[in-house]
């Protein structure tokens, strides 16, 4: 009897019990019992009565499988490891992870931006009166553009033309910022010829595509003008920007842009898209 009393007496000592192990490690009982089902971490001794015990020392290793885990690291890859107990190789795959993980960063800031572009777009159109001049404020930003093109005839040709250009900002398997449009030269404006356009696409990343593909866009203020004419007629859109310049006797610098501010990511009707046309705004007066 006495000698029963001292095992279990070293054995509180010692060892910890499966729930005390699950309290020290915030590890669900449940998690730390599937490890032992498949070998990954046993218990340190499982006594005549069946109970599982753990020594303090264990933590480490539940660190590193928990760590791995959440690393996206497989269990039977971490049993691995663990079994191997090679620095060297563990390091390397470590590495590994930090590379998809920074690679997933990148893409999950890009989407992060997409959706602050809807928001701010959507939010314009809910506060801004059709075909009626306002003023937004921008930063600097990148773009992809295509080369300068005909006008394509129909809805159908341009969305294909814009959608290569989509396909050619997906670099790397990156999800690219979502924003597509098109733009014309200040020489288009003042000749008021609209049957060529340029397609671009607003990117994060401008050091991954050849400097003669990119555009910088400059920050600043931006004149702008919603419509409801969507994508099927671009060129009406740009008309009814230049009529709001020319009754307030605005003048401007740089590229038209013009985009839908509601487009297929918000809704599949296409009858609630709203275009979006925008240009820098000039500090001088326009005369004629």
């Amino acid at each position: 009897m006495k000698e029963t009393q001292n095992i279990e007496s070293n054995l509180s000592n010692t060892y910890m019990t499966v729930k005390e192990f699950s309290q020290l490690t915030s590890t669900p009982i449940d998690t730390l019992k599937h490890y032992d089902r498949i070998d990954l971490l046993k218990p340190a001794l499982v006594g005549d009565n069946g109970y599982r015990y753990y020594l303090p020392q264990q933590a480490n290793i539940l660190t590193r499988i928990l760590f791995g885990s959440r690393a996206n690291i497989t269990l039977k890859e971490i049993k691995q490891t663990i079994i191997n107990d090679d620095p060297s190789a563990t390091m390397e795959q470590y590495l590994h992870v930090r590379k998809n993980i920074s690679k997933q960063i990148q893409e999950l800031r890009a989407i992060q931006k997409t959706i602050n572009s809807l928001e701010f777009f959507y939010q314009l159109t809910q506060t801004q009166p059709l075909e009626e001049l306002f003023t937004v404020t921008t930063e600097d930003w990148c773009c992809l553009v295509s080369p300068n093109q005909p006008m394509p005839k129909g809805e159908a040709l341009a969305t294909n033309i814009a959608n290569k250009l989509y396909l050619k900002g997906y670099k790397n398997g990156e999800w690219p910022h979502y924003q597509l449009g098109c733009y014309f030269t200040p020489l288009d404006l003042a000749l008021h010829k609209f049957d060529k356009v340029n397609y671009y696409l607003k990117i994060d990343y401008p050091d991954w595509y050849e400097s003669s593909d990119i555009v910088n866009v400059p920050g600043g203020e931006y004149l702008c003008v919603l419509t409801k004419t969507s994508e099927k007629d671009i060129n009406s859109s740009v008309h009814v920007l230049l009529k709001e310049l020319e009754k307030n006797k605005q003048a401007t610098v740089g590229n038209v842009y013009a985009q839908l501010a509601v487009n297929n990511f918000v809704s599949n009707d296409r009858d609630k898209y709203y275009t979006i046309v925008m240009v820098k705004k000039s500090n001088k007066r326009h005369s004629k």
